[in-house]
């Protein structure tokens, strides 16, 4: 028996039923799978206090953290306590019932809305304050209670059907006092590394022309990132990304792909339509292939449109592709398709490189973030998806 067993174990409109390994809400089973279980029940048995990704290995995976690497461990736990997160919503306050304390692990409120960390673990609320990480205070971002979205953009943001965590982060991104410089990851808000190596003046006015709150806001683009993964001879797994340089238009650099989605489609329609999209891209059939998500992890970012001629908000989503047979033409290092008299051109990046092009993190830096965040620097948790082995760029 656990020193905690004799706490209540329940809050708000749930109920956790340790007999039979139940979660209900409002007398209503909910499906939680057994990491999840474990997960929550730790959680509840520990409110208001910090459970630390230690403590969730330990406890729940029954593993050590010694010698292991903390970011594939810290992964590794992230998904099931998103999902977690997802599932219970907020709070009547508003705020979620599964709070994150970023790089150190989570707690669920307690009932007067504190935890019980430590002052020096506590979110600066200092206006524009940075922590040490370089991620923006999430306190400091919270949107004004009178800063409401116009009904028009409110109207949209309902319209695309996206799910309350991600509607919600959308909301909180537009009306950040940082705007358009916080993105979010998941629960997580940090800087967004394209404004870096934008000038004041243009980060300024982008700004200022295209507010939330003027004629002109910025347009929301929701998007699959298809992450497709080969390795080497040598096992380090390479990721394939597209040039985007058309004539006039387009960024000019090496990217992920992607697919822009309908507002309410359905998981099984959206996955469908990944696999045409791409198919249509390599000019194959789409029965050649398959898309998977990679859970709920997402990216919520505002940034300038090739040109710097208006700035979008994207909310990026992750899936894994995977090819039944590997075209000769895709199996080597810098591929190219011809199409009539045009070239698409390709490109297997080892993950580390992806953010050593100063073009490509102008334009995918957001994107780049949250793949470390979320697969770590060696994407080890993304399945090999390109059934070849990709060779070795050869030494000059």
């Amino acid at each position: 028996m656990s020193q905690h067993d004799d706490v209540p174990l329940g809050f708000g409109p749930y109920r956790i039923d340790l007999q039979t390994r139940t979660l209900f809400k409002d007398e209503e089973p909910v499906h939680l799978t057994p990491y999840q279980f474990d997960c929550l029940r730790l959680l509840v048995q520990l409110r208001g206090h910090l459970v630390t990704f230690d403590k969730f290995l330990t406890e729940v995976w029954k593993e050590s953290p010694r010698g292991r690497d903390k970011r594939t461990l810290n992964a590794k736990i992230m998904g099931p306590v998103l999902i977690l997160q997802k599932m219970l919503g907020d709070q009547p306050n508003g705020n979620p019932w599964i709070r994150n304390r970023r790089g150190h692990g989570y707690l669920l409120d307690a009932d007067d809305g504190e935890d019980n960390l430590s002052a020096s673990n506590q979110i600066a609320s200092q206006p524009g304050a940075s922590n040490a990480n370089g991620s923006i205070p999430q306190k400091a971002d919270l949107p004004h209670e009178t800063r409401k979205l116009p009904r028009a953009l409110e109207g949209h943001i309902d319209a695309l059907l996206l799910g309350r965590p991600v509607a919600d982060t959308v909301r909180e991104v537009l009306t950040a006092e940082s705007y358009p410089m916080m993105m979010a990851l998941s629960a997580d808000r940090v800087k967004n590394p394209i404004w870096r190596m934008i000038s004041a003046d243009d980060r300024q006015r982008l700004a200022r022309e295209f507010s939330p709150f003027g004629p002109f806001p910025p347009r929301i683009m929701d998007l699959d990132i298809f992450l497709l993964r080969a390795d080497d001879a040598k096992g380090n797994p390479y990721l394939l990304n597209y040039f985007s340089g058309k004539p006039k238009s387009g960024w000019q650099a090496y990217m992920l792909l992607f697919r822009h989605k309908s507002a309410g489609e359905s998981e099984e329609v959206r996955q469908m339509e990944n696999a045409k999209d791409i198919a249509n891209f390599f000019l194959m059939d789409p029965s050649d292939f398959s898309t998977k998500s990679l859970g709920d992890q997402f990216v919520v970012s505002v940034k300038p449109d090739p040109g710097y001629s208006e700035l979008v908000l994207y909310i990026f989503k992750f899936c894994v592709v995977t090819m039944r047979a590997a075209p000769e033409w895709l199996a080597c290092e810098t591929p190219e398709l011809t199409i009539m008299e045009t070239v698409r051109r390709f490109k297997w990046i080892h993950p580390e490189e992806l953010e050593e092009q100063e073009r490509a993190v102008l334009v995918d830096g957001d994107v780049l973030r949250g793949v470390h965040e979320f697969f770590t620097t060696l994407i080890p948790t993304v399945p090999i998806g390109f059934p070849a082995v990709i060779p070795q760029p050869s030494k000059s």
